[in-house]
């Protein structure tokens, strides 16, 4: 009735990741043996089936049975984490977490999620979360539901005030922080934050580096790095910035002396012989590193993640 000739699998962290293909079928009324045939033996490759007619809705799943040579069985479900699966699905399914289907719409098939919790042992606990936040910042804003103390790098704990926290003095690196929720026993709605930590950060001194070890991990935009020079009378210099992960923009005194997108990120720093100019080097990476920690997908590998100026940065004379 139907046939996929082409399918395009990119490996995840186990087997290939589900892709949804939409078939029509012209079914007549009464009872049918629906057969789906696949040409790869490998075990781990799957085929699920979803089949929606009017008010009958068909889904594959746990305990179907597979077939293949001499074997057969019932097939198992991955618990693995695949991602986003709404898209792989003919139609919206619930979304898994208590008042949130506004992130894939009404559900057509199933209800809601309960938001009901069941267990004979509830002991209040508390919450403990850590991250990481750029040289240069100096405030927080941490949309919280629940009381909490905060520290910050190895200073001690103190309570929060509101949901901004503003810092003494700007951070000199990269600096950890821990935030502790008074202890609860549950939480209505599942979660301690009603949105994202937001920084606010000023100027800071940045060494060259992966952007990842420097607070800056969940960052994609741009970063600029600012320096003044004296360079020698004679030749004008070129900038050789060496290895950068990211696309990058050069200007001198403001203005722009050249942009890159790949290797090799070199630059002639024309009529700066002679002068004291600012130099100022733009690095923009790309969405993956955001996508990978604020979405679940798929689709941002590790490699797609580093970003940053890594240099070594060289200014070379032209003899």
């Amino acid at each position: 009735m139907a046939r996929q000739e082409k399918v395009e699998y990119y490996e995840s962290d186990w087997g290939a990741v589900p892709m949804f293909f939409r078939h029509e079928l012209t079914l007549s009324a009464g009872d049918h043996v629906l057969d789906v045939v696949a040409d790869s033996v490998d075990a781990r490759d799957a085929v699920f089936v979803d089949l929606v007619s009017g008010t009958t809705a068909l889904v594959s799943g746990p305990g179907w049975e597979a077939r293949t040579g001499q074997w057969s069985g019932l097939t198992v479900e991955h618990e693995g984490r695949w991602g986003e699966l709404q898209h792989c699905a003919a139609v919206v399914r619930p979304h898994p977490l208590p008042g949130a289907e506004w992130l894939a719409g009404a559900p057509v098939l199933g209800s809601a999620v309960l938001p009901l919790r069941s267990t004979d042992d509830v002991r209040e606990a508390e919450q403990r979360f850590r991250f990481t936040v750029p040289a240069g910042t100096v405030s927080l804003d941490l949309p919280l539901e629940l009381p909490a103390r905060v520290r910050i790098g190895d200073g001690a704990e103190m309570p929060l005030d509101g949901a901004e926290l503003t810092l003494d003095q700007p951070c000199a690196d990269a600096t950890e922080c821990e935030v502790v929720t008074a202890p609860t026993a549950c939480l209505r709605g599942g979660s301690a934050w009603r949105g994202p930590v937001r920084v606010r950060t000023v100027e800071a001194p940045l060494p060259l580096g992966e952007w990842g070890e420097l607070g800056l991990g969940g960052w994609s935009g741009g970063v600029t790095y600012a320096r003044t020079l004296e360079v020698p009378a004679g030749p004008d210099p070129v900038l050789d910035l060496g290895r950068v992960r990211g696309s990058v923009a050069v200007c001198v005194d403001g203005e722009p002396v050249g942009e890159a997108f790949c290797a090799p990120y070199r630059f002639e720093l024309r009529g700066s012989a002679g002068r004291t100019v600012r130099l100022e080097v733009t690095v923009h990476n790309t969405l993956a590193p955001y996508l990978a920690e604020a979405t679940p997908t798929a689709w941002a590998f590790p490699s797609q993640l580093p970003s940053g100026l890594l240099g070594l940065v060289r200014l070379e004379r032209r003899v």
